[in-house]
Protein backbone atom coordinates (compact mmCIF):
# COMPACT_ATOMS: atom_id res chain seq x y z
CA UNK A 1 0.00 0.00 0.00
CA UNK A 2 1.25 3.52 -0.74
CA UNK A 3 2.29 5.73 2.17
CA UNK A 4 -0.35 8.32 1.33
CA UNK A 5 -3.00 5.60 1.47
CA UNK A 6 -1.65 4.34 4.82
CA UNK A 7 -1.98 7.83 6.33
CA UNK A 8 -5.51 8.26 4.95
CA UNK A 9 -6.64 4.78 6.05
CA UNK A 10 -5.14 5.33 9.53
CA UNK A 11 -7.08 8.58 9.91
CA UNK A 12 -10.26 6.84 8.74
CA UNK A 13 -9.79 4.05 11.31
CA UNK A 14 -9.32 6.71 13.99
CA UNK A 15 -12.78 8.09 13.02
CA UNK A 16 -11.33 11.37 11.80
CA UNK A 17 -14.03 13.08 9.74
CA UNK A 18 -12.35 16.40 8.87
CA UNK A 19 -8.78 17.46 8.08
CA UNK A 20 -7.44 20.95 7.50
CA UNK A 21 -4.40 21.94 5.47
CA UNK A 22 -2.74 23.01 2.24
CA UNK A 23 -1.28 20.55 -0.25
CA UNK A 24 2.42 20.82 -1.05
CA UNK A 25 4.91 18.73 -2.97
CA UNK A 26 6.16 17.07 0.23
CA UNK A 27 2.71 15.81 1.31
CA UNK A 28 0.30 15.93 -1.63
CA UNK A 29 0.37 12.13 -1.70
CA UNK A 30 -1.81 12.26 1.44
CA UNK A 31 -4.29 14.70 -0.11
CA UNK A 32 -4.51 12.49 -3.21
CA UNK A 33 -5.27 9.44 -1.05
CA UNK A 34 -7.88 11.34 0.99
CA UNK A 35 -9.93 11.87 -2.16
CA UNK A 36 -10.87 8.18 -1.98
CA UNK A 37 -12.31 8.54 1.54
CA UNK A 38 -15.76 10.11 1.31
CA UNK A 39 -16.16 10.05 5.10
CA UNK A 40 -13.25 12.47 5.57
CA UNK A 41 -13.89 16.07 4.58
CA UNK A 42 -10.78 17.94 3.47
CA UNK A 43 -10.81 21.70 4.11
CA UNK A 44 -8.08 23.35 2.05
CA UNK A 45 -7.24 26.57 3.87
CA UNK A 46 -5.40 29.66 2.60
CA UNK A 47 -2.68 29.78 5.28
CA UNK A 48 -1.17 27.00 7.38
CA UNK A 49 -1.47 28.95 10.63
CA UNK A 50 -5.22 28.95 10.15
CA UNK A 51 -5.21 25.24 9.34
CA UNK A 52 -4.02 24.62 12.89
CA UNK A 53 -6.33 27.26 14.39
CA UNK A 54 -9.25 25.43 12.75
CA UNK A 55 -7.98 22.08 14.04
CA UNK A 56 -7.53 23.63 17.51
CA UNK A 57 -11.14 24.83 17.80
CA UNK A 58 -12.36 21.58 16.28
CA UNK A 59 -10.42 19.55 18.86
CA UNK A 60 -11.48 21.69 21.84
CA UNK A 61 -15.16 21.25 21.04
CA UNK A 62 -15.14 17.63 19.86
CA UNK A 63 -12.80 16.40 22.59
CA UNK A 64 -10.80 14.44 20.00
CA UNK A 65 -7.84 15.67 17.98
CA UNK A 66 -8.29 18.05 15.09
CA UNK A 67 -5.98 17.12 12.23
CA UNK A 68 -3.86 19.55 10.18
CA UNK A 69 -1.69 18.46 7.25
CA UNK A 70 0.93 20.91 5.99
CA UNK A 71 3.95 20.78 3.74
CA UNK A 72 7.61 21.13 4.72
CA UNK A 73 9.61 24.34 5.13
CA UNK A 74 7.47 27.49 5.33
CA UNK A 75 4.35 25.33 5.37
CA UNK A 76 5.24 24.02 8.78
CA UNK A 77 6.86 27.21 10.09
CA UNK A 78 3.60 29.01 9.21
CA UNK A 79 1.75 26.35 11.19
CA UNK A 80 4.04 26.65 14.21
CA UNK A 81 2.13 29.61 15.70
CA UNK A 82 -0.96 27.41 15.73
CA UNK A 83 1.01 24.61 17.39
CA UNK A 84 2.10 26.93 20.20
CA UNK A 85 -1.46 28.23 20.52
CA UNK A 86 -2.84 24.69 20.81
CA UNK A 87 -0.23 23.70 23.39
CA UNK A 88 -0.95 26.70 25.61
CA UNK A 89 -4.67 25.83 25.71
CA UNK A 90 -4.21 22.03 25.93
CA UNK A 91 -6.01 21.52 22.61
CA UNK A 92 -5.73 18.05 21.05
CA UNK A 93 -4.27 18.49 17.57
CA UNK A 94 -2.35 16.15 15.28
CA UNK A 95 -0.12 18.02 12.82
CA UNK A 96 1.30 15.91 10.00
CA UNK A 97 3.98 17.65 7.97
CA UNK A 98 6.24 16.78 5.11
CA UNK A 99 9.99 16.88 5.53
CA UNK A 100 13.09 16.79 3.36
CA UNK A 101 14.29 13.36 2.19
CA UNK A 102 16.22 11.25 4.66
CA UNK A 103 19.89 12.12 4.43
CA UNK A 104 19.11 15.76 3.58
CA UNK A 105 18.36 17.02 7.09
CA UNK A 106 21.43 19.27 7.07
CA UNK A 107 20.30 21.13 3.97
CA UNK A 108 16.76 22.31 4.54
CA UNK A 109 15.53 25.06 2.19
CA UNK A 110 18.79 26.92 2.87
CA UNK A 111 18.42 26.69 6.67
CA UNK A 112 21.60 25.24 8.11
CA UNK A 113 20.19 23.23 11.01
CA UNK A 114 19.80 19.45 11.20
CA UNK A 115 16.20 18.25 11.62
CA UNK A 116 15.01 21.85 11.77
CA UNK A 117 11.26 21.08 11.79
CA UNK A 118 11.67 18.61 14.63
CA UNK A 119 13.96 20.98 16.54
CA UNK A 120 11.42 23.80 16.24
CA UNK A 121 8.35 21.75 17.13
CA UNK A 122 9.78 19.75 20.03
CA UNK A 123 9.75 22.91 22.16
CA UNK A 124 6.24 23.99 21.08
CA UNK A 125 4.36 20.69 20.87
CA UNK A 126 3.50 18.00 23.37
CA UNK A 127 5.64 15.62 21.29
CA UNK A 128 7.41 15.58 17.92
CA UNK A 129 8.47 12.55 15.90
CA UNK A 130 10.28 12.01 12.57
CA UNK A 131 9.25 8.86 10.71
CA UNK A 132 12.43 7.18 9.46
CA UNK A 133 10.98 3.91 8.13
CA UNK A 134 8.01 3.48 5.82
CA UNK A 135 6.81 0.54 7.94
CA UNK A 136 6.40 2.93 10.91
CA UNK A 137 4.03 5.43 9.27
CA UNK A 138 0.82 3.80 10.50
CA UNK A 139 2.22 3.40 14.02
CA UNK A 140 3.34 7.06 14.13
CA UNK A 141 0.00 8.47 12.93
CA UNK A 142 -2.09 6.36 15.29
CA UNK A 143 0.12 6.80 18.34
CA UNK A 144 0.47 10.52 17.62
CA UNK A 145 -3.30 10.86 17.51
CA UNK A 146 -3.66 8.85 20.72
CA UNK A 147 -0.99 10.88 22.52
CA UNK A 148 -2.59 14.19 21.47
CA UNK A 149 -5.78 13.05 23.22
CA UNK A 150 -4.36 11.44 26.36
CA UNK A 151 -3.14 12.86 29.66
CA UNK A 152 -2.72 16.58 29.21
CA UNK A 153 -4.15 16.99 25.72
CA UNK A 154 -2.09 18.94 23.25
CA UNK A 155 -0.57 19.15 19.76
CA UNK A 156 1.59 16.31 18.46
CA UNK A 157 3.75 16.76 15.35
CA UNK A 158 4.58 13.91 12.97
CA UNK A 159 6.96 14.67 10.08
CA UNK A 160 7.30 12.29 7.13
CA UNK A 161 10.38 12.70 4.88
CA UNK A 162 9.48 13.14 1.24
CA UNK A 163 11.32 10.08 -0.07
CA UNK A 164 9.22 7.78 2.15
CA UNK A 165 6.15 8.64 0.07
CA UNK A 166 7.76 6.89 -2.91
CA UNK A 167 7.93 3.60 -1.02
CA UNK A 168 5.20 1.13 -0.09
CA UNK A 169 4.47 -0.61 3.22
CA UNK A 170 2.07 -3.11 4.76
CA UNK A 171 -1.01 -1.82 6.55
CA UNK A 172 -1.15 -3.66 9.88
CA UNK A 173 -4.42 -2.32 11.39
CA UNK A 174 -2.60 -1.40 14.60
CA UNK A 175 -4.88 -0.96 17.63
CA UNK A 176 -3.83 1.86 19.95
CA UNK A 177 -6.72 1.63 22.45
CA UNK A 178 -5.82 0.94 26.06
CA UNK A 179 -7.35 1.25 29.51
CA UNK A 180 -6.05 2.65 32.79
CA UNK A 181 -6.30 0.84 36.09
CA UNK A 182 -5.65 2.30 39.51
CA UNK A 183 -2.53 1.11 41.33
CA UNK A 184 -3.46 2.37 44.77
CA UNK A 185 -6.23 2.23 47.33
CA UNK A 186 -8.45 5.22 46.64
CA UNK A 187 -9.57 5.30 50.27
CA UNK A 188 -6.11 6.54 51.18
CA UNK A 189 -6.22 9.49 48.82
CA UNK A 190 -6.49 12.18 51.44
CA UNK A 191 -7.95 13.09 54.79
CA UNK A 192 -11.56 14.25 54.98
CA UNK A 193 -10.13 17.47 56.40
CA UNK A 194 -9.12 18.36 52.87
CA UNK A 195 -12.77 18.75 51.87
CA UNK A 196 -14.06 20.90 54.70
CA UNK A 197 -15.20 24.50 54.90
CA UNK A 198 -15.92 26.76 51.97
CA UNK A 199 -14.85 24.98 48.81
CA UNK A 200 -14.09 26.61 45.47
CA UNK A 201 -13.47 24.90 42.11
CA UNK A 202 -11.14 26.54 39.56
CA UNK A 203 -11.51 25.12 36.03
CA UNK A 204 -8.56 25.38 33.64
CA UNK A 205 -7.92 24.33 30.03
CA UNK A 206 -6.84 20.75 30.77
CA UNK A 207 -10.31 20.00 32.18
CA UNK A 208 -12.42 21.73 29.54
CA UNK A 209 -13.42 18.78 27.36
CA UNK A 210 -16.81 17.17 26.65
CA UNK A 211 -15.99 13.87 28.36
CA UNK A 212 -15.41 15.70 31.66
CA UNK A 213 -18.38 18.10 31.61
CA UNK A 214 -21.03 15.96 33.28
CA UNK A 215 -18.86 14.66 36.11
CA UNK A 216 -17.39 18.12 36.86
CA UNK A 217 -20.90 19.54 37.11
CA UNK A 218 -21.95 16.74 39.46
CA UNK A 219 -18.77 17.27 41.47
CA UNK A 220 -19.56 20.95 42.01
CA UNK A 221 -23.21 20.24 42.79
CA UNK A 222 -22.36 17.45 45.25
CA UNK A 223 -20.41 19.90 47.41
CA UNK A 224 -22.54 22.98 46.55
CA UNK A 225 -19.24 24.41 45.38
CA UNK A 226 -19.01 27.53 43.17
CA UNK A 227 -16.82 27.22 40.08
CA UNK A 228 -14.62 29.86 38.46
CA UNK A 229 -13.64 29.33 34.81
CA UNK A 230 -10.48 30.31 33.01
CA UNK A 231 -11.31 32.55 30.06
CA UNK A 232 -10.39 29.76 27.62
CA UNK A 233 -13.05 27.47 29.12
CA UNK A 234 -15.65 30.10 29.97
CA UNK A 235 -19.02 28.53 29.16
CA UNK A 236 -17.71 24.96 29.40
CA UNK A 237 -20.01 24.78 32.41
CA UNK A 238 -23.00 27.04 31.78
CA UNK A 239 -23.02 30.64 32.93
CA UNK A 240 -26.65 30.32 33.99
CA UNK A 241 -25.76 27.72 36.63
CA UNK A 242 -26.47 28.89 40.18
CA UNK A 243 -22.86 27.89 40.99
CA UNK A 244 -21.18 30.06 38.34
CA UNK A 245 -18.63 32.31 40.02
CA UNK A 246 -17.04 34.30 37.20
CA UNK A 247 -13.70 33.98 35.41
CA UNK A 248 -9.97 34.55 35.66
CA UNK A 249 -7.11 35.05 33.23
CA UNK A 250 -3.67 34.37 34.67
CA UNK A 251 -2.33 37.14 36.87
CA UNK A 252 -3.87 39.87 34.75
CA UNK A 253 -7.62 39.79 35.20
CA UNK A 254 -10.11 38.28 37.60
CA UNK A 255 -13.83 38.97 37.78
CA UNK A 256 -14.78 40.81 41.01
CA UNK A 257 -17.00 37.93 42.13
CA UNK A 258 -14.22 35.42 41.46
CA UNK A 259 -11.79 37.48 43.52
CA UNK A 260 -14.32 37.59 46.36
CA UNK A 261 -14.70 33.80 46.28
CA UNK A 262 -10.95 33.17 46.14
CA UNK A 263 -10.43 35.38 49.19
CA UNK A 264 -13.18 33.64 51.19
CA UNK A 265 -12.45 30.00 50.28
CA UNK A 266 -11.01 27.56 52.84
CA UNK A 267 -10.04 24.96 50.24
CA UNK A 268 -9.44 25.63 46.55
CA UNK A 269 -9.65 22.74 44.09
CA UNK A 270 -7.88 23.30 40.77
CA UNK A 271 -9.13 21.15 37.89
CA UNK A 272 -6.84 21.22 34.88
CA UNK A 273 -4.56 23.94 36.31
CA UNK A 274 -0.95 23.00 37.03
CA UNK A 275 0.55 24.05 40.39
CA UNK A 276 3.62 25.55 38.70
CA UNK A 277 1.53 27.71 36.37
CA UNK A 278 1.15 31.49 36.47
CA UNK A 279 -2.61 30.95 36.86
CA UNK A 280 -2.28 28.87 40.02
CA UNK A 281 0.26 31.12 41.68
CA UNK A 282 -1.72 34.27 40.93
CA UNK A 283 -4.86 32.78 42.48
CA UNK A 284 -3.01 31.34 45.48
CA UNK A 285 -1.55 34.80 46.11
CA UNK A 286 -5.08 36.20 46.23
CA UNK A 287 -6.34 33.50 48.61
CA UNK A 288 -6.50 35.06 52.08
CA UNK A 289 -8.12 32.26 54.09
CA UNK A 290 -7.37 29.05 52.17
CA UNK A 291 -4.94 26.71 53.88
CA UNK A 292 -5.37 23.79 51.46
CA UNK A 293 -5.07 23.43 47.70
CA UNK A 294 -5.99 20.34 45.70
CA UNK A 295 -4.74 19.99 42.11
CA UNK A 296 -6.43 17.39 39.90
CA UNK A 297 -4.84 16.89 36.49
CA UNK A 298 -5.05 14.29 33.72
CA UNK A 299 -1.32 13.52 33.80
CA UNK A 300 1.86 14.19 35.74
CA UNK A 301 3.72 15.46 32.68
CA UNK A 302 2.69 18.20 30.28
CA UNK A 303 4.98 16.75 27.61
CA UNK A 304 4.78 13.28 26.10
CA UNK A 305 6.68 10.71 24.09
CA UNK A 306 5.33 8.75 21.13
CA UNK A 307 4.53 5.20 22.09
CA UNK A 308 4.54 5.95 25.84
CA UNK A 309 1.34 6.28 27.84
CA UNK A 310 1.00 6.95 31.56
CA UNK A 311 -1.01 3.96 32.82
CA UNK A 312 -1.19 4.89 36.48
CA UNK A 313 -2.57 7.45 38.87
CA UNK A 314 -0.04 9.43 40.84
CA UNK A 315 -0.28 11.33 44.13
CA UNK A 316 2.04 14.17 45.10
CA UNK A 317 2.12 16.07 48.39
CA UNK A 318 3.80 19.47 48.39
CA UNK A 319 3.49 23.04 49.59
CA UNK A 320 2.65 26.03 47.44
CA UNK A 321 3.42 29.41 48.95
CA UNK A 322 3.93 27.58 52.25
CA UNK A 323 0.44 26.04 52.29
CA UNK A 324 -0.52 22.36 52.17
CA UNK A 325 -1.19 21.08 48.67
CA UNK A 326 -2.04 17.75 47.13
CA UNK A 327 -1.76 16.75 43.48
CA UNK A 328 -3.83 13.91 42.01
CA UNK A 329 -2.79 12.95 38.49
CA UNK A 330 -4.77 10.52 36.33
CA UNK A 331 -8.16 10.13 34.63
CA UNK A 332 -10.26 13.08 35.79
CA UNK A 333 -13.52 11.16 35.54
CA UNK A 334 -12.27 8.40 37.79
CA UNK A 335 -10.73 10.70 40.38
CA UNK A 336 -13.80 12.94 40.61
CA UNK A 337 -16.15 9.95 40.95
CA UNK A 338 -14.06 8.74 43.89
CA UNK A 339 -14.14 12.15 45.56
CA UNK A 340 -17.92 12.45 45.11
CA UNK A 341 -18.36 9.04 46.74
CA UNK A 342 -15.79 9.87 49.43
CA UNK A 343 -17.69 13.00 50.47
CA UNK A 344 -16.84 15.94 52.69
CA UNK A 345 -18.33 18.73 54.79
CA UNK A 346 -18.67 21.89 52.76
CA UNK A 347 -19.97 25.25 54.00
CA UNK A 348 -21.86 27.77 51.91
CA UNK A 349 -20.75 31.31 51.08
CA UNK A 350 -22.77 34.30 52.22
CA UNK A 351 -22.78 35.60 48.66
CA UNK A 352 -25.56 35.75 46.07
CA UNK A 353 -23.53 34.71 43.03
CA UNK A 354 -25.98 35.76 40.33
CA UNK A 355 -26.59 39.16 41.95
CA UNK A 356 -22.85 39.84 42.01
CA UNK A 357 -22.51 38.87 38.33
CA UNK A 358 -25.33 41.22 37.35
CA UNK A 359 -24.03 43.98 39.63
CA UNK A 360 -20.76 44.08 37.68
CA UNK A 361 -22.58 43.95 34.35
CA UNK A 362 -24.97 46.76 35.28
CA UNK A 363 -22.13 48.96 36.57
CA UNK A 364 -20.51 48.78 33.13
CA UNK A 365 -23.82 49.48 31.38
CA UNK A 366 -24.28 52.55 33.57
CA UNK A 367 -20.85 53.79 32.45
CA UNK A 368 -21.74 53.23 28.80
CA UNK A 369 -25.10 55.00 28.98
CA UNK A 370 -23.60 58.38 28.11
CA UNK A 371 -22.17 56.99 24.86
CA UNK A 372 -25.18 55.07 23.52
CA UNK A 373 -25.83 57.62 20.77
CA UNK A 374 -22.21 58.36 19.90
CA UNK A 375 -20.92 57.97 16.33
CA UNK A 376 -18.52 56.24 15.80
CA UNK A 377 -19.56 53.88 18.56
CA UNK A 378 -17.96 53.16 21.89
CA UNK A 379 -16.71 49.54 21.57
CA UNK A 380 -18.50 48.58 24.77
CA UNK A 381 -21.82 49.84 23.40
CA UNK A 382 -21.31 47.85 20.21
CA UNK A 383 -20.44 44.63 21.99
CA UNK A 384 -23.33 44.97 24.40
CA UNK A 385 -25.74 45.20 21.46
CA UNK A 386 -24.28 41.95 20.08
CA UNK A 387 -24.64 40.48 23.58
CA UNK A 388 -28.38 41.24 23.63
CA UNK A 389 -29.11 39.13 20.56
CA UNK A 390 -26.44 36.42 20.46
CA UNK A 391 -28.20 33.02 20.47
CA UNK A 392 -27.94 30.72 23.47
CA UNK A 393 -25.21 28.04 23.24
CA UNK A 394 -23.30 29.93 20.56
CA UNK A 395 -19.64 29.07 20.09
CA UNK A 396 -18.19 32.56 20.47
CA UNK A 397 -14.61 32.78 19.17
CA UNK A 398 -12.83 35.92 20.33
CA UNK A 399 -9.53 37.38 19.24
CA UNK A 400 -6.94 39.09 21.38
CA UNK A 401 -7.55 42.83 21.73
CA UNK A 402 -9.73 45.47 23.34
CA UNK A 403 -12.77 43.86 21.69
CA UNK A 404 -12.16 40.67 23.69
CA UNK A 405 -11.71 42.54 26.96
CA UNK A 406 -15.09 44.22 26.47
CA UNK A 407 -16.66 40.88 25.51
CA UNK A 408 -15.22 39.24 28.60
CA UNK A 409 -17.36 41.53 30.74
CA UNK A 410 -20.39 42.08 28.54
CA UNK A 411 -20.93 38.62 27.00
CA UNK A 412 -18.79 35.98 28.72
CA UNK A 413 -20.29 36.02 32.24
CA UNK A 414 -23.90 36.95 31.40
CA UNK A 415 -24.78 34.94 28.29
CA UNK A 416 -24.88 31.17 27.88
CA UNK A 417 -22.13 30.89 25.25
CA UNK A 418 -19.01 28.76 24.86
CA UNK A 419 -16.16 31.25 24.87
CA UNK A 420 -13.20 30.16 22.71
CA UNK A 421 -10.22 32.41 23.26
CA UNK A 422 -6.60 32.54 22.14
CA UNK A 423 -5.76 32.71 25.84
CA UNK A 424 -2.24 32.30 27.16
CA UNK A 425 -0.43 32.27 23.81
CA UNK A 426 -2.48 35.21 22.57
CA UNK A 427 -2.30 34.68 18.79
CA UNK A 428 -3.72 37.57 16.79
CA UNK A 429 -5.88 36.22 13.99
CA UNK A 430 -6.99 33.17 15.97
CA UNK A 431 -10.73 33.73 15.75
CA UNK A 432 -11.04 33.70 11.98
CA UNK A 433 -9.67 30.21 11.51
CA UNK A 434 -11.08 28.94 14.79
CA UNK A 435 -14.64 30.06 14.05
CA UNK A 436 -14.65 27.93 10.90
CA UNK A 437 -13.30 24.98 12.88
CA UNK A 438 -15.96 25.46 15.55
CA UNK A 439 -18.80 25.41 13.02
CA UNK A 440 -17.46 22.25 11.40
CA UNK A 441 -17.11 20.61 14.83
CA UNK A 442 -20.63 21.54 15.97
CA UNK A 443 -22.68 22.42 12.89
CA UNK A 444 -25.95 22.55 14.85
CA UNK A 445 -24.74 25.41 17.04
CA UNK A 446 -24.26 29.04 15.95
CA UNK A 447 -20.61 30.08 15.54
CA UNK A 448 -19.64 33.73 15.89
CA UNK A 449 -16.26 35.42 15.47
CA UNK A 450 -15.61 38.63 17.39
CA UNK A 451 -12.42 40.12 16.01
CA UNK A 452 -10.55 43.39 16.01
CA UNK A 453 -9.38 44.93 12.75
CA UNK A 454 -5.74 44.23 13.62
CA UNK A 455 -6.55 40.57 14.18
CA UNK A 456 -8.65 40.00 11.10
CA UNK A 457 -5.92 41.46 8.88
CA UNK A 458 -3.69 38.55 9.93
CA UNK A 459 -6.19 35.94 8.71
CA UNK A 460 -8.21 37.80 6.10
CA UNK A 461 -7.47 35.20 3.43
CA UNK A 462 -9.74 32.71 5.22
CA UNK A 463 -12.76 34.72 4.12
CA UNK A 464 -12.32 32.91 0.84
CA UNK A 465 -12.18 29.53 2.63
CA UNK A 466 -15.40 30.34 4.49
CA UNK A 467 -17.11 31.38 1.26
CA UNK A 468 -15.75 28.46 -0.80
CA UNK A 469 -17.06 25.83 1.63
CA UNK A 470 -20.12 27.92 2.60
CA UNK A 471 -19.33 27.71 6.31
CA UNK A 472 -22.22 29.70 7.82
CA UNK A 473 -20.40 31.69 10.50
CA UNK A 474 -21.11 35.23 11.63
CA UNK A 475 -18.16 37.62 11.82
CA UNK A 476 -18.18 40.92 13.72
CA UNK A 477 -15.13 43.11 13.14
CA UNK A 478 -14.63 45.80 15.77
CA UNK A 479 -12.92 48.35 13.56
CA UNK A 480 -11.14 51.26 15.25
CA UNK A 481 -8.28 51.65 12.75
CA UNK A 482 -5.63 50.72 15.29
CA UNK A 483 -4.03 48.21 17.60
CA UNK A 484 -6.03 50.00 20.28
CA UNK A 485 -5.22 47.73 23.20
CA UNK A 486 -1.49 48.33 22.71
CA UNK A 487 -2.08 52.06 22.98
CA UNK A 488 -4.05 51.49 26.20
CA UNK A 489 -1.43 49.20 27.75
CA UNK A 490 1.42 51.52 26.81
CA UNK A 491 -0.08 54.05 29.22
CA UNK A 492 0.68 51.54 31.97
CA UNK A 493 4.11 50.39 30.87
CA UNK A 494 5.81 53.28 29.04
CA UNK A 495 6.58 56.97 29.69
CA UNK A 496 4.30 57.93 26.81
CA UNK A 497 1.57 56.34 24.74
CA UNK A 498 2.64 54.64 21.52
CA UNK A 499 0.69 54.95 18.30
CA UNK A 500 -1.08 51.79 17.16
CA UNK A 501 -2.70 53.32 14.07
CA UNK A 502 -3.06 50.91 11.15
CA UNK A 503 -5.33 52.95 8.90
CA UNK A 504 -8.92 52.53 7.83
CA UNK A 505 -10.09 49.38 6.03
CA UNK A 506 -13.63 48.82 4.77
CA UNK A 507 -14.03 45.16 5.67
CA UNK A 508 -17.55 45.04 4.28
CA UNK A 509 -16.24 45.80 0.79
CA UNK A 510 -13.43 43.31 1.32
CA UNK A 511 -15.90 40.58 2.31
CA UNK A 512 -18.05 41.37 -0.72
CA UNK A 513 -15.01 40.94 -2.95
CA UNK A 514 -14.69 37.42 -1.55
CA UNK A 515 -18.40 36.78 -2.20
CA UNK A 516 -19.61 37.09 1.41
CA UNK A 517 -22.67 39.18 2.25
CA UNK A 518 -21.68 42.04 4.54
CA UNK A 519 -22.56 45.46 5.88
CA UNK A 520 -20.71 48.37 7.50
CA UNK A 521 -22.30 50.21 10.44
CA UNK A 522 -21.20 53.11 12.62
CA UNK A 523 -24.16 53.80 14.94
CA UNK A 524 -25.90 51.84 17.67
CA UNK A 525 -29.29 51.95 15.91
CA UNK A 526 -27.80 50.63 12.67
CA UNK A 527 -25.97 47.85 14.49
CA UNK A 528 -29.03 46.74 16.45
CA UNK A 529 -31.13 46.46 13.28
CA UNK A 530 -28.38 44.46 11.54
CA UNK A 531 -27.70 42.11 14.45
CA UNK A 532 -31.37 41.18 14.72
CA UNK A 533 -31.38 40.13 11.06
CA UNK A 534 -27.97 38.42 11.05
CA UNK A 535 -28.90 35.97 13.78
CA UNK A 536 -32.15 34.98 12.04
CA UNK A 537 -30.30 33.21 9.22
CA UNK A 538 -27.84 30.42 10.04
CA UNK A 539 -27.49 29.11 6.49
CA UNK A 540 -24.84 31.46 5.13
CA UNK A 541 -21.77 33.40 6.27
CA UNK A 542 -22.13 37.08 7.05
CA UNK A 543 -19.68 39.83 8.06
CA UNK A 544 -20.53 43.00 9.97
CA UNK A 545 -17.90 45.76 9.92
CA UNK A 546 -18.52 47.76 13.11
CA UNK A 547 -16.84 51.17 13.04
CA UNK A 548 -15.86 52.24 16.55
CA UNK A 549 -13.60 54.75 18.20
CA UNK A 550 -10.36 53.65 19.84
CA UNK A 551 -10.10 55.92 22.87
CA UNK A 552 -12.57 54.04 25.11
CA UNK A 553 -10.55 51.94 27.55
CA UNK A 554 -12.25 48.74 28.82
CA UNK A 555 -12.87 48.86 32.60
CA UNK A 556 -10.69 45.79 33.24
CA UNK A 557 -7.69 47.52 31.65
CA UNK A 558 -8.47 50.93 33.13
CA UNK A 559 -8.28 49.34 36.58
CA UNK A 560 -4.61 48.49 36.01
CA UNK A 561 -3.43 51.78 34.49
Amino acid sequence: MSIGEIVAKSLCELDVDTVFGIPGTHIYHIFAALEDYADIKTIVTRHEMNSVFMADAYGRLKGSPGVAIVTAGPGFTNALTGVGQAYSESSPVLVISGDVPRGSFYDFHGVDMPNVLHQLSIHMAKASHIVMDSEDVEWAVKHGYRLANSGRKGPVHISIPRDIFYEEACYKAINVDYSIESRFDENLLFSRDFLKGRLLCIIGPEAGYPEYREVIMRFCEAFKMPFVSGTGVLGFLPQDSELFGGFFEKKFVIHPLSEMLVKEADTIIFLGVRPESVDANALVNRAEKASRFLFILPSVNSKGMLGFEEDFIDIQVFKIRGRNSLGLYGPLNLILEWIIEYGGESRSYDIDLHSEIMKRYNEILDELEKDVGATPMNQGVAINIISQYIPEDTNLVVDVGANEVWARDLIGPVRRVRYLYAGAFGSLGFSFGAVAGSKLAEPDKPSVSLSGDGSILMSLMELQTIEFYNIPVKVFVINDGSYGILEHLSLRDLPKKISGDIGSVDFAKTAEAFGIESVRVSSANELEDVVKEVFKDDDKPYLVDVVTRKEDIPPIIRKHL
